[in-house]
């Protein structure tokens, strides 16, 4: 996990969104999009084709096709071809037109992984861009994972999936949004063909329900399949069982490694103690670097090849730290999970490959930690926000699982804020700021603080501050210890302008939550999901210039909907006034239809929060 770029300037940071312009739907569409999936016992061929219609220069950019690839995942027959309206064909694509690249991240030191890009420009509009190509592969996990959605910005008119298999072989499907679906028997082999569209399209908004869940779908796996060794998708265990299989006698540590983990656990006897100081142990002597490589792309390294090299990806990793652990004798499990702030559902009745990471999950006589092996600065024993509060397949030999990792609890994602603002009679202010960072805040600016440097770190803190017309004059970034679960940030700042003549009076505002930038009910369009609560604890210290005082003491305000709540306490200091502030929005799904009460509940404590305090000498 790393920060990046997600701080937003205001006064809740929770989940990066953007706004897309529905005119981008007019720039282009894609007229059809047909996949077929080919399938015998041990191989899988895809045939690929798609038509865009490009309608301006604003539409260029959705000519170009992306294709990645691997070596267990070989790409030929790529064909592509310009088309005016009429048919008739203006060019052909040539290699000049294609480029291939490794599709390796800043984290990866070896990957096996490639993207061919393809581009076909015009420059007399509309016209349109037709690309095909084939990928094969000779071990597979999935045999369609398809969607009639090219990009969420566009617009799709048809769409077809056809899988084709031997009439004996047995798959598993799942679909939602389906025009039609029909077989043929061909031969000796059935073919299967499912018609979508998808033709309104669904920009990202705040905060928005993952679009895949809202899209027309169609995933197929097969019953039984060959990855590494043979497996089959009946059951969640038999899968998880499988797993198992693949990732035994991976367990090689070296002599140096048994003898250190014999060394700092001796004469300890609480368990939780051991582990905690062997998870140390295991930060303190690897990082991360992502590793994919064939069957390596499920697969762990060995625990010796992570010993010697210092390195390893999610699932070597924690395959490392169950190595370890397994030296003192406490058991513990590979754990495949979704690692995301917005994870999507498990479709809990199609048994198969939903999962992007791998954790460990260490069971004890009082408590279950689940050990995120990736970062070098993660707390022990706390989930955080990248894997908590969803479900997961544990991997336990015959007795594989699905398990569901705990929500973090309102203390867990608290944030507390105090704000001491002193004005002075030029209508300026000094402020000192202290930020107490909890959850998904933490771990933004406790990767900020570790990963990144003076200057990246001095641009993003100044951005953050929620303040307008401000100017920092110094911060620091601090935490107690490495298993702290919070940071702190403190800093101070001039402020501008903030406190308003009126006659011989003065007023300010206050420092609002507002809407959180949500959209209006009439533009809004899908629903929200909060992965966890929205938490924050504020006091606002305002300090009034020397003989000045309040002229009216606001009235508290309590506000409370099964959104969440909010509460203002105002209390006269004589010298000044002293706001306490205490919000929550709950995590969960809201519903579209529930929308426009969530916002008005929103926008009630903006009212509220919007009233000028006015201080005179009287």
């Amino acid at each position: 996990m790393h920060f990046n770029h997600l701080l937003k300037k205001g006064i809740i940071l929770l989940i990066p969104f953007c706004l897309n312009s529905l005119s981008k739907a007019q720039d282009a569409r894609v007229l059809k999009k047909t996949h077929h999936c080919d399938v015998s016992e041990n191989k899988l061929v895809e045939t690929d084709s798609i038509i865009i219609l490009i309608n301006n220069r604003n539409g260029e950019k959705y000519s170009q096709i992306s294709i990645p690839y691997s070596k267990m995942e070989k790409i030929s027959n790529i064909n592509g071809w310009i088309e005016e309206l009429n048919g008739n064909k203006i060019r052909t694509l040539r290699n000049a037109d294609i480029t291939d690249a490794s599709n390796i991240d800043y984290s990866t030191l070896y990957q096996d992984a490639f993207v061919k890009t393809l581009t076909l420009k015009h420059n007399v509009y509309p016209y349109k861009v037709i690309y095909t190509y084939l990928t094969t592969q000779k071990q597979f996990l999935s045999i369609a994972n398809w969607s009639p959605v090219h990009n969420y910005d566009l617009p799709t008119d048809s769409a077809v999936l056809s899988v084709t298999t031997p009439a004996n072989y047995r798959f598993q499907q799942i679909s939602q949004g389906i025009k039609s679906y029909k077989t043929d028997t061909i031969t000796g082999q059935i073919r299967y063909q499912w018609t979508a569209s998808y033709t309104t399209p669904l920009l990202h908004e705040k905060y928005c329900i993952d679009r895949d869940n809202l899209s027309p779908y169609v995933k197929v796996s097969p019953n039984k399949f060959t990855y590494g060794i043979p497996g089959d998708f009946s059951t969640w265990e038999s899968f998880g069982n499988w797993y198992w299989r693949l990732t035994s006698g991976l367990n090689d540590l070296s002599p140096l490694d048994k003898a250190r983990i014999e060394e700092i656990s001796r004469n300890i006897t609480d368990k939780k103690e051991i582990v905690r100081r062997i998870y140390h142990y295991m930060q303190d002597q690897t990082r991360y670097i992502n590793i994919s490589l064939g069957i390596g792309g499920m697969k762990p390294y060995p625990a010796s090849y992570v010993s010697a090299n210092k390195y390893g990806d999610c699932k070597a990793l924690s395959n490392y730290m169950k190595s370890l652990l397994e030296v003192v004798g406490i058991p513990s499990y590979l754990t495949v999970i979704e690692g995301n702030l917005c994870p999507g559902n498990i479709f809990r009745n199609f048994p198969s490959q939903q999962f992007n990471h791998v954790i460990l999950t260490v069971p004890l006589s009082k408590d279950t930690l689940y050990l995120e092996n990736t970062s070098n600065i993660h707390p022990f024993g706390c989930t955080g926000t990248f894997i908590q509060n969803r479900e997961a397949l544990l991997i336990n030999d015959k007795n594989s699982r699905l398990i569901h990792i705990p929500a973090m609890t309102d203390e867990q994602v608290a944030n507390n804020r105090t704000f001491n603002i002193h004005f002075n009679k030029s209508g300026n202010a000094e402020v000192e700021l202290k930020f107490r960072f909890r959850g998904y805040n933490f771990d933004q600016f406790n990767s900020l603080k570790s990963d990144f440097n003076q200057d990246f770190q001095d641009r993003q803190v100044r951005e953050y501050i929620p303040l307008s017309n401000y100017e920092v004059i110094n911060w620091d970034l601090s935490k107690p210890d490495r298993d702290s679960a919070f940071i702190t940030l403190t800093s101070k700042a001039n402020l501008y302008k903030c406190l308003k003549p009126i006659g011989n009076e003065f007023y300010f505002s206050l420092l609002p939550i507002g809407t959180l930038g949500f959209e209006t009910p009439e533009s809004r369009t899908l629903p929200v999901k909060l992965p966890f609560p929205v938490v924050y604890s504020d006091t606002l210290n305002f300090v009034f210039p020397e003989g000045y005082k309040l002229k009216n003491i606001p009235e508290n305000y309590t506000l409370q909907s099964k959104f969440g709540k909010c509460d203002l306490q105002f209390l006269d200091k004589k010298s000044g006034l002293t706001l306490v502030r205490d919000f929550e929005l709950l995590p969960g799904v809201i519903e579209k239809k529930e929308y426009e009460s969530f916002y008005a509940f929103l926008n009630k404590i903006a009212e509220s929060e919007r009233k000028k305090i006015v201080i005179t000498t009287e």
